[in-house]
């Protein structure tokens, strides 16, 4: 039993810090990726006209060090019209709202906008996201928040809104007129002129992206990073390059920053951004798109270098070849004797003179030479017999020895148990 509760007790203590623990990631994680919108308006079945803009920048302390805004702004926006870092729209904006969150105005320009939907945390996932336009009327498509590894981008998302509501005329009071003894003139009514805003016209150019990460080499070269520059490229638009660093002890991993994308036309609004090292192409697991506002991105970049690697040659030993020995047959030739003729003298007598044999020719005889074929050293084979020790291991050594004795052990054991039980 005190085992039992022993056991339950730790459990529960698991359980708890699991918790907690659990309760202070999602507190601290950091926001979710947003979700970018792009397409054209339609309020009441016509464009609307384009959104009035404003420039600003964001009051920080070192710029109320620098009198460029007062402290009184600090952490506010504050209009600058020549040199505000970001635009915000003032009139015909669409916002999206997701629960208590509203993003940024997005501004409308030749019936097109483009909005970012970002919360801070991710506790408005599963939550639908509404579309309004001047706070007035809702779009009929609408969207749910997902948190996904990337972000998204949805280019086509066309917003349809109704007409804007007409205004209820207030009735002005009409005077009874009152007969008066004589006529007198009543002056007319002057019209005062209404002052009309002026518009202020839409950003024409894109604000610099700037880029930061890592590059991952996959690849055959030891040192795949010196001399090697990495850049950005958005349709036709290309980007100055920057050197990526290799992390000590890491080998195929690198470090970049500083890399800025500022093609300035609004044509590249929403475009994939490219990337290229050295002439091989660096991709990312989630595309990149390049954005209105501008502003710091960090990413993680792969490059594959299929390049084969030259291997040097690998010197091979030459190999001794056996040559047979061959016989050559010489034929035996015959050496010709001449017949040697043996010249009998005659003696001048009277009396006869009995013929003399003249011996025969000797046939010839034929000499034989007898040439011995050139002896050529044969070359013995290499190889041990089939019965030749060779030196082993001793844990070789050791099995084959039990292997060896192991039966013999076996059955003394045997004997001297069954001697025992006897």
């Amino acid at each position: 039993m005190k085992r039992f509760m022993r056991l339950a007790a730790i459990f529960l203590v698991l359980f708890l810090g699991v918790s907690l623990t659990s309760l202070s990631v999602e507190a601290e994680s950091p926001p979710p990726n947003p979700i970018i919108y792009i397409g054209s308006v339609t309020v009441g079945g016509s464009i609307p006209a384009d959104s009035t803009a404003s420039r600003v920048f964001h009051c920080t302390e070192e710029r109320t060090q620098n009198l460029r805004c007062k402290t009184s702004e600090l952490g506010t926006w504050v209009k600058d019209e020549l040199n505000g870092d970001r635009w915000i729209c003032e009139s015909n904006c669409v916002v999206a709202k997701l629960g208590n969150y509203v993003s940024t105005g997005a501004i409308i320009k030749d019936g097109r906008y483009t909005v970012t939907v970002g919360p801070r945390n991710s506790a408005f996932t599963g939550r639908k996201i509404t579309f309004v336009f001047e706070d007035l009327v809702e779009a009929q498509e609408s969207d749910v928040f997902l948190v996904k590894t990337e972000i998204q981008v949805k280019p086509n998302f066309d917003l349809t809104f109704p007409a804007l509501p007409t205004p209820t005329p207030v009735p002005s009071s009409t005077p009874t007129m009152t007969p008066m003894p004589t006529a007198t003139t009543i002056p007319t009514a002057t019209t005062i002129p209404t002052a009309t805003p002026e518009s202020t016209p839409t950003p024409e150019n894109l604000f610099p992206l700037r880029v930061s990460g890592t590059v991952k080499y996959l690849g055959g070269e030891d040192d795949p990073f010196v001399g090697k520059h990495l850049m950005g490229r958005v349709g036709s638009y290309m980007s100055g390059s920057v050197p990526v660093a290799g992390i000590s002890k890491s080998g195929n991993l690198g470090v970049f920053e500083g890399l800025v994308i500022n093609p300035v036309n609004r044509k590249f609004l929403g475009k994939e951004i490219h990337f290229d090292f050295s002439g091989i192409a660096a991709t990312s697991k989630n595309p990149i798109y390049l954005l209105e506002d501008g502003g710091d991105v960090e990413i993680e970049l792969e490059v594959k270098d299929d390049t084969p690697t030259e291997v040097p040659p690998t010197e091979v030993p030459p190999t001794a070849t056996m040559i047979p020995a061959t016989a050559t047959n010489i034929p035996s030739t015959a050496t010709s004797v001449p017949p040697v003729a043996t010249m009998v003298p005659t003696v001048a007598s009277p009396m006869p003179v009995p013929p003399t044999a003249v011996p025969t020719a000797a046939p010839p005889i034929p000499t034989v030479n007898v040439v011995s074929s050139e002896a050529i050293p044969q070359v013995e084979d290499e190889g041990g017999g089939c019965n030749n020790p060779s030196p082993v291991s001793k844990l070789t050594g050791a099995a084959n020895a039990i292997m060896l004795f192991g039966p013999l052990l076996f059955v003394g054991g045997y004997r001297g148990w069954r001697r025992r039980k006897r």
